[in-house]
């Protein structure tokens, strides 16, 4: 993702103080951590974009469903309402989450939605009125758009995908 997008992707409303933004995104990290392997770098809930676009694409369904399954491409993963984004050294993953009663406003992680290796996804991220539009898309996949909220927690997920991802050299062929 090119620094560009970065700079001008997370309009950064802070919470009351640092330890205060520290502490949630902590929690969100421990959230994630439940269902992902390795360590996460940044957690935060995304919303799936509504709209004209999601209304056309419900009554769309049936047909481009099956002109995919016609051509072979993969189809984009059904989301939920609210789900989680997580980033570790080396995947990004999508978490199906849910609000447990009593537990405040951070999600329980519930399983995996999909899981890309981060060197294997194109991301952009936008500023918008609502928020950051967050683009996943996979090699050889369809693109995923979700919208996060303009606060630190988006912004710390924006800025850990825009670091490189690791690179994987090939293990040299036995002699």
């Amino acid at each position: 993702m090119s620094q560009q997008a970065v700079e001008g992707a997370a309009q950064v409303i802070p919470l009351r103080s640092r330890e205060r933004e520290l502490a949630w995104a902590e929690r969100y990290d421990r959230a994630a951590a439940r269902v992902v392997e390795g360590e996460v770098v940044a957690a935060a809930r995304f919303l799936r974009p509504r709209g004209w676009r999601a209304f056309a694409g419900a009554v769309a369904d049936a047909p481009v469903a099956a002109a995919r399954r016609a051509t072979g491409r993969p189809r984009q993963p059904r989301l939920p309402e609210a789900l989680l984004v997580a980033v570790t050294a080396d995947r990004i993953h999508l978490l199906r989450a849910r609000t447990a009663p009593g537990s405040g406003p951070v999600p329980t992680a519930t399983g995996t939605i999909a899981s890309w290796e981060r060197s294997r996804v194109v991301v952009t991220a936008t500023r918008e009125v609502s928020g950051t539009r967050l683009t996943l898309t996979p090699r050889g996949g369809g693109c995923v758009e979700l919208i996060g909220p303009p606060d630190a927690l988006t912004a710390r997920v924006v800025t850990a995908l825009a670091l490189p991802a690791p690179t994987r050299t090939p293990a040299p062929p036995p002699l």
